[in-house]
């Protein structure tokens, strides 16, 4: 008998194992044994004959009539097991029903969280790669039900309840990937957007959560997915502070306190900044450009070199929609920093086009910045000085508000502001000075350039009374033309 054919017997003897009456001595072991068997078996052929043999109705059947909270446990487990191995399986089990089940599952109040743990597990594959599974999880209301324990976990979270590795953590962390995979594998807008009022939550605990990496990871890859391509979804990011919340877990990165997830924090600001003048403006004016160069050129060993493109693309996306990011990009010197990364990566073609992309604007000609300096250092004084005192408002009125621990989820200024005008510099300095100090020294290098463009136009004058005298030896000619070509370098250098 071939290799298919004993496959088949075998599944036809395990099935027949969980026909077996529950009354019966041993039953229920045996029918734990021959679950774990079969999803140790599971393979695309494997699971294409248990379909065949009438195994998916089997096992569900199974799974609803049993007292015996293991053998429910190990129904799920295989389910998502053969529907993982194999996409007609998948199919066949993406149904009303089934999602109304696992529903009912994650809702009932006397359910082991063991039980609700692998009911989300079996609901993953259904909706990874599957749109039609996507649609059933939301129409279902099983996709509110994960939401609710989301933001259940919030509350755990901020108490540091759900910081112990027990079965409850790891509920919470599969409801986070399950509903990641909802919003973003392929990408639902119409799920994207019944996640939305949820993106404070969300914030909170990247936020909140800071010391524990695996909970930050989860609550990043989230968001990730919610951003992604969406507007509205970054709209309400950006008035829930959700880049300062941002910035400051990629400092945090950058001092080795979330250095596993850093990949993660840099995933969520590039969907975040992607085709976003504002946002990418706000992001030079937290500290955001030093903060970025700083960790693109790190040692940490979690940032691949997507992770590293990634950080270009945003450090691009800045430039390109930014003069001011091109200013902070030259102050930083960041062409050296490039520079070294391109000869670093010197086998990754993506990589090394975008940071070519990146040093041209490192490189750019600064010859007519003096034209428009004035008018932007006067309007950038003007928006400092309505910034300053709308900070100052704000800061008083955070004070006044000592209950809002959640910050995000009320309005007003939070604890986020206050950490982000300690964001730069290790905390000894607010954002305004550091602004304040950058603006010095662009005026300084502006005012060098128009001196330098006002001596040039003197010498042109110069040279042009001198070239009109028709008064010249060979001698004379000889000393003008010198003069002509050190001119020349001289205009060259400083254009």
């Amino acid at each position: 008998m071939n290799e298919s054919g004993t496959s088949l017997t075998d599944i036809k003897i395990l099935l027949d194992f969980l026909k077996q009456d529950v009354s019966a001595s041993g039953s229920e072991q045996a029918q734990i044994t021959s679950l774990q068997a079969l999803s140790s078996m599971c393979s695309k052929e494997v699971s294409e004959l248990i379909m065949q043999c009438g195994g998916l109705n089997i096992m569900w059947k199974l799974c609803g009539t049993t007292k015996c909270p293991e053998v429910c446990q190990s129904c799920l487990y295989t389910l998502a097991c053969v529907s993982e191995s194999n996409v007609h399986v998948k199919h066949a089990l993406s149904t009303k029903g089934v999602f109304g089940s696992i529903r009912s599952i994650l809702e009932e109040s006397d359910i082991p969280d063991r039980t609700r743990l692998f009911a989300i597990y079996f609901l993953i594959p259904l909706v990874t790669g599957n749109e039609f599974g996507q649609n059933l999880i939301k129409s279902s209301g099983c996709l509110q039900t994960l939401l609710s324990i989301f933001v259940t976990g919030v509350q755990l979270i901020t108490c540091g309840k759900l910081l112990k590795q027990n079965c409850q953590r790891e509920v919470w962390m599969l409801s986070a990937k399950a509903l990641r995979l909802c919003v973003g594998s392929p990408q639902n807008k119409t799920n994207q957007m019944s996640c939305i009022e949820y993106i404070p939550h969300i914030i909170t605990i990247i936020h909140e959560a800071k010391g524990d990496e695996e909970i930050v990871l989860h609550a990043c890859q989230f968001f990730a997915a919610v951003v992604e391509n969406n507007q509205r979804c970054k709209e309400k990011s950006f008035s829930c502070r959700a880049l300062e919340v941002l910035v400051l877990a990629i400092q945090s990165c950058s001092n080795e306190k979330l250095d596993k997830v850093s990949g993660e924090i840099v995933i969520c600001l590039n969907n975040f900044l992607e085709d976003s003048k504002e946002y990418c403006e706000r992001l030079g004016k937290l500290g955001g450009i030093e903060i970025l160069l700083r960790i693109v050129d790190s040692d940490n060993i979690h940032l691949t070199s997507r992770h590293r493109s990634l950080l270009l693309m945003i450090l691009k996306n800045c430039a390109e929609n930014s003069e001011a990011a091109q200013r902070k990009l030259i102050e930083y010197n960041a062409a050296s920093t490039i520079v070294h990364l391109m000869n670093t990566v010197q086998d990754d073609e993506h990589f090394n086009k975008i940071a070519a992309s990146v040093l041209n604007y490192c490189m750019r000609d600064l010859k007519d910045v003096p034209d428009r300096c004035e008018k932007e250092v006067d309007n950038s004084d003007e928006a400092d000085d309505t910034s300053s005192t709308k900070s100052s408002t704000d800061h008083e009125c955070a004070k006044k508000d000592t209950n809002n621990k959640y910050g995000f989820l009320n309005s007003g200024k939070t604890q986020v502001d206050r950490e982000c005008f300690d964001l730069v510099n290790g905390g000894g300095s607010c954002i305004s000075e550091v602004i304040e100090k950058q603006q010095t020294q662009i005026d300084l290098l502006n005012k060098l350039l128009l001196q330098e463009r006002d001596k040039r136009i003197e010498n042109e004058k110069t040279l042009s009374a001198i070239v009109n005298s028709n008064a010249m030896s060979v001698c004379g000619k000889y000393k003008i033309d010198l003069c002509i070509v050190e001119m020349e370098c001289t205009y060259w250098w400083f254009c």
